[in-house]
């Protein structure tokens, strides 16, 4: 007897009874002829994905960790906490949570303000943050970028207004030029529109900062800073 189209189709597309070849439960699969194809159950199928998930994440974190070391100084990578010269101040700052509002970390010089940074850049880079840094030695790298071009040193200022979190590390010890106090000026109230924190390590506070820049850009600046940060004394 020759068998339809018709028939062959409907046995095709037949539910068909299968038994998981790893913890031996009975399912159903939908489609009869897909099931040589399925082996497992729905229960350990979603097993079998959360542990490859599982497993793509750790693989992830593990090659964010190993970058960290092209973004992070030397100097910074192996900050022992217990030997930081106010330990206590660490918890004030790993107590920050991720939002518009930054930090700004201010106290002589010595006192652990950068390790500290570091330490939250560190945790935040890791929870798959795109952070940048600004050092001391913006200025000279902001100055060649735009001896190299006005696009180059356009494209600079961008990456700093653009990044999830920016650290600005001493970036106001050096000597402020007018076109680099400007490009500060610019990210920062960039940033503050955006919504994107930063966090800041200086030597002055906000009074003293002041004194050292244009007096033009100094008051509205420190007003940016006031509102974008909330300010941790590094002193005893």
């Amino acid at each position: 007897m020759t068998t339809s189209p018709a028939e062959i189709l409907a046995t095709a597309t037949a539910p068909a009874v299968k038994v998981c070849r790893e913890c031996g439960a009975t399912f159903t699969c939908e489609f009869a002829y897909a099931a040589q194809f399925v082996h497992v159950c729905g229960t350990c199928s979603d097993r079998h994905a959360a542990d490859d998930q599982r497993r793509a994440i750790e693989n992830s974190e593990q090659r964010r960790r190993s970058a960290w070391a092209s973004v992070c100084p030397f100097t910074y990578a192996e900050t022992d906490a217990k030997r930081l010269p106010l330990p206590h101040k660490l918890s004030e700052v790993m107590a920050w949570q991720y939002g518009p509002r930054g930090l700004l970390l201010h106290g002589p010089t010595g006192s652990g303000k950068s390790r500290c940074a570091w330490l939250l850049m560190r945790r935040e880079y890791l929870a798959f943050r795109w952070v940048r840094v600004l050092g001391c030695d913006a200025g000279i790298e902001y100055a060649a970028k735009f001896g190299e071009s006005t696009v180059a040193a356009a494209r600079w200022i961008e990456k700093a207004c653009d990044a999830n979190l920016l650290l600005l590390d001493d970036t106001f010890k050096a000597r402020l030029t007018d076109s680099f106090e400007s490009a500060l000026f610019t990210i920062i109230a960039k940033r503050g529109e955006a919504g994107l924190p930063i966090i800041v390590t200086s030597n002055d506070d906000p009074d003293s900062l002041a004194a050292r820049m244009t007096q033009d850009r100094s008051a509205p600046l420190i007003r940016r800073l006031r509102e974008m940060t909330r300010p941790i004394a590094f002193t005893k």
